[in-house]
């Protein structure tokens, strides 16, 4: 029995979660107000008790304060010891040097290209201790804006959520990520959000199975738990023990131990 780990978990109170995308001002505009299942969100302490471990995101939202947010994630995994806790990006007045884990999350609906700048610090950190950026940029400029942060940060490591993804996850979008970066090692990718597995299969071809990281991109995208089980049942039915490991746990752990240290969780 293969021990699950899951790289990308979003983390936040539920009934200001619901309040918001219930009445955010931008719930028309931006599909991640409609893509939140708020009964998915209620089976949270269920899905989490199956894991072994897990990166905690902030749950967050146009209008999120993320200092707000990323506290609220602090706080959740010092009581909850699996979760590893991934913050969002701010900006550098924010910055905080004890930071104890060198991983943060960086997202277009929050963090806007132009203002790179205003991100130094962070990626400064992340640098000096080579660190991880899961990073979710906007379509035009997603493959300029990687080799950017690459070619300006030589110790910089990134994932790629949803292996990068346009909002139909059509193969060729995908596939041309995949071959931009597919013999760099400094660049993983987690497959949350992707429903045809051709595109998990191919992701493996391209780019091995030691960057490949399962996630659930809980509580988004889906209708049930259920169906983060058959995505991790068609990884171990299609793929041999090895590559089925590699994904759900040990690529997890590899990284785990690499940029986690539990001071700040104490």
């Amino acid at each position: 029995m293969i021990n699950i780990c899951d790289s990308h978990i979003h983390i936040g109170d539920h009934n200001k979660t619901i309040n918001t995308v219930e009445n955010s001002l931008y719930k028309d505009k931006y599909k991640v107000y409609s893509c939140l299942n708020k009964d998915v969100l209620l089976e949270q302490k269920d899905y989490l008790s199956k894991l072994k471990d897990f990166f905690a995101i902030p749950i967050f939202f146009k209008e999120t304060l993320l200092h707000d947010a990323n506290n609220y994630v602090i706080d959740f995994c010092k009581k909850n010891k699996k979760g590893i806790p991934v913050l969002c990006v701010d900006n550098n007045s924010t910055f905080s040097d004890n930071y104890g884990a060198s991983i943060f999350k960086e997202h277009f609906l929050i963090n806007k290209y132009d203002e790179f700048k205003n991100r130094s610090l962070y990626y400064d950190f992340l640098n000096d201790n080579n660190g991880y950026l899961l990073l979710h940029c906007k379509d035009s400029i997603r493959i300029k804006y990687v080799n950017e942060l690459l070619s300006n940060f030589k110790n910089l490591n990134i994932i790629i959520a949803h292996l990068g993804r346009d909002t139909y996850e059509t193969y060729p979008f995908i596939n041309e990520i995949l071959e931009s970066f597919k013999n760099n090692e400094r660049v993983l990718f987690d497959i949350s959000t992707i429903h045809d597995f051709n595109n998990i299969k191919n992701a493996l071809n391209k780019v091995g199975n030691e960057r490949i990281l399962y996630g659930s991109d809980f509580p988004f995208e889906v209708n049930n738990c259920k169906e983060y089980e058959i995505i991790i049942d068609n990884i171990m039915m299609n793929f041999n023990l090895e590559t089925s490991e590699r994904i759900l746990n040990n690529n997890f752990e590899r990284i785990k131990k690499k940029i986690y240290v539990r001071k700040w969780l104490c």
